[in-house]
Formats: structure tokens, C-alpha cells, sequence
């Protein structure tokens, strides 16, 4: 509401920007704590990955340096589903691009990649930043560690847990010629439609004899 007010000075704007900005900051951050905190187990079904992560590429674009000095793209199948936690799948793909896009030197690139390889599949989150020292990969998904100066080591967290909880794996690797990319298994594409419950297991036969 202040913001919009015809009568701000350039200086009072630049004011403005600082308080939205800080206020979508802490509020990230009171989320990834939450979640950190108060795991809860997933809901699945059938979910579309590639749009979601469409979805999320383009509130990134819309907030934060997305909206400035970062470009985020997509890239991939335009579509792909997998049994998972809709919100907790976002939830994962937006912490992994913050990250990148915090990662990421001006004018620079991030991308988000869904691939189906021979009906598995995979997202990868790639930046052009400074990359990750071999030191620090075996910690960086570690509650509360972080080699950003004002990170706080939750948001990666966040992102282990939810992969965990559905038994994916999550790898980081170097991005040539400089970067990382972060890689998620998301195990067997799905060809029910999305929305659908987990098989069950009723009418399937059984190895326990009736009764005679």
C-alpha cells in the first residue's frame, strides 16, 4: 500500500523495495524453519512435474533477482509424471532455485531441467555461479550450514528431507565451466492420470490361501 503512493520520492521507493524485499526473505525463512520442524509425511498422488516446475520458474521470475539481474528458464519435456506430494514437490523445486538464483553472478543463467530418461525421472537445477568447493559437498544438505555469508543452511535441509521422505536420490555436481547443478531421482514415470491415488493393493491376488 505505501509503495503505491503517487507521492514517494525515488529515495522513499528504494525504501519500499528494501522492506518488500526483506519481508519476502524472513518469510521464506519462517517456512523453511517450519518445515524443517514440523515434518509431516507425503500426501501422494499423480503429479506433473514438468508443470510444476513451470509454475515455480515463473514466480521465481516475478520475485527476487529473478525478477532483476537472473534469468530463469525452463527446459525439458513439457510433460512428466511421478507419484509425489504436489506442495511438497514445490516446495523442493523453489527452495533449489532460490538457491541457485542466490548463487548466481549477475547477467547470469538458471536453469531447470525435467528429463524422462528411459521412464525415470529426473530434475536438475543448474547455476552459473561460483560452484561448490568438494569440501563443502558432503555438508551442504546438513541443517544450518551454508557457505553464503547471510545464508542460514535451512533451505537445502528442507530440500534433503522432502527427497528422503519420498525416496529419491539428491546428488550435486559441478556445472562446466563453472557452477553446480543440483540432481533429483524421482524414480518411475507414471502413466495414470494426474490426481490419482497410489496403487492399491485391493483385488490383487495374494500368495495366502482362502478359505476351503
Amino acid at each position: 500500500m505505501l509503495s503505491a503512493n503517487q507521492e514517494l520520492t525515488h529515495e522513499d521507493r528504494q525504501l519500499c523495495d528494501i522492506v518488500e524485499r526483506e519481508a519476502r526473505r524472513l518469510d521464506d525463512l519462517v517456512s523453511d524453519m517450519l518445515n524443517l520442524a514440523n515434518p509431516r509425511r507425503p500426501i501422494l498422488a499423480v503429479v506433473d512435474v514438468a508443470a510444476v516446475a513451470k509454475d515455480v520458474v515463473s514466480l521465481a521470475r516475478l520475485s527476487g533477482r529473478g525478477a532483476g539481474d537472473v534469468e530463469v528458464r525452463f527446459e525439458g519435456v513439457s510433460s512428466l509424471l511421478v507419484l509425489a506430494d504436489t506442495d511438497m514437490v514445490r516446495q523442493l523445486l523453489w527452495n533449489l532455485v532460490r538457491n541457485a538464483v542466490q548463487a548466481s553472478q549477475a547477467q547470469a543463467a538458471v536453469t531447470v531441467r525435467v528429463l524422462d530418461e528411459d521412464q525415470r525421472a529426473r530434475v536438475e537445477v543448474i547455476d552459473r555461479g561460483v560452484g561448490i568447493d568438494d569440501e563443502a559437498k558432503p555438508h551442504l544438505f546438513d541443517a544450518f550450514f551454508t557457505t553464503r555469508s547471510h545464508g542460514t543452511g535451512i533451505g537445502l535441509a528442507v530440500v534433503k528431507r522432502i527427497a528422503d521422505d519420498h525416496g529419491w536420490t539428491l546428488a550435486v555436481h559441478d556445472t562446466v565451466p563453472q557452477g553446480a547443478t543440483f540432481c533429483v531421482e524421482l524414480g518411475q514415470v507414471s502413466s495414470a492420470p494426474v490426481g490419482s491415488p497410489p496403487p492399491s493393493l485391493k483385488g490383487r491376488w495374494t500368495l495366502s490361501p482362502g478359505p476351503l
